[in-house]
């Protein structure tokens, strides 16, 4: 197995990708903190996982409180002793509708959750990771960044900014054998549609 023993945690386990990132990390031998607003959410996962073989603790987080994600960290940690990876997928979505149509504020809430949500848990993770001289952060991008669709602003917005830190912080933590990455080109292995696909 690709993982095995690694400790990784990942944010915004909804019912989409972070799910799914977590069963496939846990299935590939690591072990999980999962996270995620929901309460009974993130215990749904664990209990997936466990059902399966697998090691995850529930820590229900809102990447919006910096106390929560230092204390997401504090507890994975204190679950699995140290911690390899760093999942970023934690966004909300604008809803497909035009700045015009809602404003500056959906803008303003996709930031605080997608792009700051994502930055708080790096600040969280980087003195863990330091003293272990390694790790590895994901921070979950999409293909709209390079391909906009319309009504997606305030979503593509955060997300370009999480690029753009992304690459700031790959040469700043570098040193430390630190890696972070922003992969964004995800299509289902049903998908048969043409390269333009959204899936």
């Amino acid at each position: 197995m690709l993982l095995t023993d690694k400790v990784i945690i990942v944010t915004g386990v909804g019912p989409g990708m972070g799910r799914k990132l977590a069963v496939i990390g846990a299935a590939e031998g690591a072990k999980i903190a999962v996270a995620a607003r929901s309460k009974s959410f993130v215990r749904q996962v664990t209990d997936e996982i466990s059902g399966q073989g697998g090691h995850a603790v529930a820590i229900p987080t809102d990447v919006t409180d910096a106390k929560q994600c230092e204390r997401l960290v504090a507890a994975t940690c204190e679950a699995f002793g140290r911690i390899d990876g760093l999942i970023n997928s934690a966004y909300i979505f604008g809803g497909g509708r035009p700045l015009d149509a809602h404003g500056l504020e959906q803008w303003v809430s996709n930031m605080e959750v997608t792009f700051f949500g994502a930055m708080r848990m790096i600040e969280a993770v980087i003195p863990v990771m330091k003293r272990q001289r390694d790790g590895a952060i994901v921070n979950v991008s999409t293909r709209s960044v390079v391909q906009p669709i319309a009504g997606e602003g305030a979503y593509v917005a955060a997300k370009s900014a999480l690029h753009g830190a992304t690459r700031q912080l790959a040469a700043e933590l570098g040193p430390f054998n630190i890696r972070v990455n922003a992969p964004g080109w995800a299509v289902s292995r049903a998908c048969r549609c043409k390269p333009t696909c959204a899936t």
